[in-house]
C-alpha cells in the first residue's frame, strides 16, 4: 500500500457500538485505516458504566449479557478479559413473579415465556388451571402466518394465552424493553421465538426439544450460566476497548454538529472545525442520528426520527441482610402489570453476581418508569428512593434506613422496535446504500442487548474498512 492514504473512518458515538467498530477498524492498522471517534459528553460507554462505593459494585446500566449469542464474550476475550469473565450465582438462579401481595417462583424450565418443564408448569401457583391449560394448547395448534408482523402481545396470546400474555409478555419480554408489548414487534425483538414457531410449529414442542439438548450437553459438560458478567463490572469492557485504540483517536466533549457529502467524502464539523472522512459510522441512538442525515438524506433520516424512545428509572438499594424479612434466593422480580407495586422490576445484584457488597449486605436494584410509568425518570431522587423503598418494604421486607441509595435516569434512552421495525430499517439501510460509505449501527437499530450492539458494530465496520 505504499504511496496510498489510509483510510480516514469516522465514528460517532462513544457508547459500546462506536467503540466496538472503532476498535475493529483499528486493529487493521494504521497504514490501511485511521479512526477518529467523536463524543458529546464527558465520558465513553453510554449507559454502560461502573463505579464502587463502600465496598459496593455499582452498575449505571446493564449488569451483564447472553452468553448464548457469543458476540460479547468473544470481544472480552479479544481484549484480554477472559479470566475477568463470572457467570451467575448457580444458587441463586431463580427468579420470582409478584402476584396477589406476594413473591411466587417462576416454574422451572420456563424458557422466557414458554414452559418446557410440564409438570413445575401445572404445579405453579402463577396461572389458573384453565391458564394452565391454554397455555399447552401450543402443542396442538397449527403454525401461525409467517408473512404478518405481529406484536409481542399478540404474539404470546395466540401461542399461549391471555393469562401467559398478562404474567410475562410485558414483565419479561416487553420489560427488557421498558415497553408496550402490544407496539414491540416480535419479529424484531425476539426472532429467535418466531423462529421457534416457524421451525417447530408448536413453541412448546421448540423448547421440550431445546430443552433436551441441553440436558445432553450437561451430561457431557459442567453446566454453565445462562449470562456472563465481568468481574469488575461491566465498566471494564468499555474501559478495555478505549485502551485499544491508537492515541488521539478519541475526541471527547466533541459534539458533531453537522454531516455533509462533497466528492465521494464525508465532511464532519464540531465546534472545534470540519474534517473529512472517507467513510462515516452513526453509532448514536436513532434519534441523534436522525437530525445528521435530514439534509442529505431526509427519507431515511424521517424513518429514523419515528423510532419512539422511552424513560426510565433505576434506584439502587443497599441493605444489611437482617434487615430484610425474606432471605433471598434468588436474582430478583418482575411486576405484571395488573398488580399493585411501585416498582416493575428488581434484581438482586448481590445474589446475582459473586462480589458485588461487603460481607453480610445486599444491593437490590429497582426499575420505574417505561411505558408503565412514562414520567418517573422527571421525579425527585427523593421520590424515586421512596418509591423503590416502599416498593422493597412491599416485595421483600425491607425495613429501615438503607446503607447506600443511589438513583440513575434515562431519559429518550429506551429504544422501541415496534410494529414495522424491521421493514423501516431495511428501507433505511437501502436509501444510505446510494451514499458514499455510511453504516448507521447502535442499539435499538437491529436489536438492543450488548451482544446484538457488538455485532452489528462490527458488521458495519467491517463494510465501510472494505469498501
Amino acid at each position: 500500500m505504499t504511496g496510498r492514504a489510509p483510510r480516514s473512518i469516522a465514528v460517532i458515538g462513544g457508547g459500546i457500538a462506536g467503540l466496538t467498530s472503532a476498535y475493529r477498524a483499528s486493529k487493521l492498522g494504521p497504514d490501511r485505516v485511521k479512526v477518529s471517534l467523536f463524543e458529546a459528553s464527558d465520558r465513553l460507554g453510554g449507559p454502560i458504566g461502573t463505579s464502587f462505593d463502600q465496598g459496593y459494585l455499582l452498575e449505571r446500566g446493564p449488569d451483564g449479557f447472553v452468553r448464548s449469542k457469543g458476540s460479547a464474550e468473544a470481544l472480552a476475550r479479544e481484549l484480554g478479559l477472559g479470566d475477568e469473565l463470572i457467570e451467575t450465582r448457580p444458587e441463586y438462579r431463580k427468579l420470582y413473579v409478584f402476584k396477589r401481595g406476594a413473591l411466587h417462583a417462576v416454574p422451572e424450565g420456563l424458557a422466557l415465556v414458554v414452559p418446557s418443564d410440564i409438570a413445575s408448569w401445572m404445579r405453579s401457583p402463577l396461572a389458573t388451571w384453565t391458564g394452565k391449560l391454554r397455555a399447552l394448547a401450543d402443542l396442538l395448534l397449527p403454525r401461525g402466518p409467517t408473512d404478518i408482523d405481529e406484536t409481542i402481545g399478540a404474539f404470546v396470546r395466540r401461542r399461549l394465552g391471555p393469562e401467559v400474555s398478562n404474567l410475562f409478555a410485558e414483565s419479561v419480554l416487553a420489560g427488557i424493553h421498558s415497553g408496550d408489548p402490544d407496539r414491540l414487534s416480535m419479529r424484531a425483538t425476539f426472532p429467535q421465538l418466531v423462529q421457534m414457531e416457524r421451525q417447530h410449529r408448536s413453541l412448546i414442542l421448540g423448547a421440550l426439544r431445546a430443552r433436551r439438548l441441553a440436558r445432553k450437553s450437561a451430561e457431557r459438560a459442567a453446566p454453565v450460566s445462562a449470562f456472563l458478567s465481568l468481574r469488575r463490572g461491566m465498566g471494564s469492557l468499555i474501559d478495555a476497548l478505549a485502551r485499544a485504540l491508537p492515541e488521539g483517536a478519541v475526541r471527547m466533549q466533541c459534539e458533531v454538529l453537522s454531516l455533509s457529502a462533497s466528492a465521494g467524502r464525508w465532511i464532519v464539523r464540531t465546534a472545534r472545525g470540519s474534517e473529512t472522512f472517507d467513510a462515516v459510522h452513526l453509532a448514536v441512538p436513532a434519534r441523534f442520528a436522525a437530525p445528521l442525515l435530514r439534509p442529505i438524506a431526509p427519507e431515511a433520516a424521517r424513518l429514523l426520527a419515528g423510532i419512539r424512545h422511552v424513560s426510565s428509572a433505576v434506584a439502587l438499594l443497599g441493605y444489611r441482610e437482617e434487615q430484610l424479612d425474606m432471605k433471598l434466593d434468588g436474582s430478583g422480580f418482575v411486576v405484571p402489570p395488573t398488580e399493585q407495586c411501585e416498582l416493575s422490576a428488581s434484581t438482586w445484584l448481590s445474589h446475582k453476581w459473586p462480589g458485588r457488597v461487603p460481607d453480610g449486605h445486599v444491593l437490590l436494584r429497582g426499575f420505574l418508569g417505561g411505558t408503565r410509568d412514562p414520567d418517573a425518570h422527571l421525579q425527585d431522587d427523593e421520590t424515586l428512593l421512596r418509591r423503590a423503598r416502599a416498593g422493597f418494604e412491599r416485595t421483600v421486607g425491607a425495613r429501615g434506613e438503607p446503607t447506600l441509595t443511589r438513583v440513575v435516569r434515562y431519559a429518550d434512552t429506551s429504544p422501541q422496535m415496534e410494529l414495522g421495525h424491521t421493514a423501516r430499517i431495511q428501507r433505511v439501510t437501502a436509501l444510505l446504500r446510494e451514499l458514499p460509505s455510511i453504516e448507521v449501527a447502535a442499539a435499538g437499530v437491529h436489536g438492543v442487548g450488548i451482544p446484538d450492539t457488538i455485532k452489528q458494530a462490527s458488521e458495519a465496520s467491517a463494510r465501510l474498512t472494505l469498501a
